[in-house]
């Protein structure tokens, strides 16, 4: 087994040199980081704190788009911090998926997978996120692992994959 040290570097450099090297060992071995991701998750969390029915709705209403890059992000305000801020219903919100559709803009959110995944006890979700102009070049499609701490908080990022 071989043991990799790391110099000391600011943080998130330390942090991105950290995954490169993570990235090329599981190439090396034909695993992808996706696959470890969202295949191994621990056997027994804690009872849920994201509900089963309904959970497209719960997204609309309780995934915090300030804790994730996106296009809101120059324009976002304290008023608009969840999709159902946007005055907007959904076109589709079935399955484990959400679109919302306007003249301009696009976005989806599609839930991939769930459970325990950062073995921290609570249960996670693996979402795909698209975000996209209607008529632009603006296009972006991005994979994060969202969670919920407490019964009263909202959705949150707490893991990003790079774009596809």
């Amino acid at each position: 087994m071989k043991v990799f040290t790391f110099s000391p570097l600011p943080c998130r450099m330390a942090s991105v040199k950290f995954w490169a090297r993570c990235t090329s060992l599981l190439s090396a071995a034909s695993i992808s980081l996706q696959a470890c991701f969202i295949t191994e998750p621990a056997l027994s969390p804690q009872p849920s704190l994201i509900p089963e029915q309904g959970l497209e709705y719960f997204v609309y209403e309780r995934l915090d788009l300030a804790s994730f890059r996106n296009s809101f992000g120059p324009l976002r305000s304290q008023s608009i911090r969840y999709f159902c801020d946007l005055g907007i219903a959904p076109t589709k919100a079935a399955n484990g998926l959400l679109e919302i559709e306007m003249s301009d803009w696009y976005y989806r959110v599609r839930v991939i997978n769930r459970g325990d995944f950062n073995r921290d006890g609570l249960e996670d979700l693996y979402i795909e996120f698209i975000d996209a102009a209607k008529h632009g070049s603006y296009q972006r499609t991005d994979l994060y692992l969202i969670t919920r701490y407490h019964a009263d908080s909202d959705l949150i990022a707490i893991a990003f994959e790079p774009a596809l």
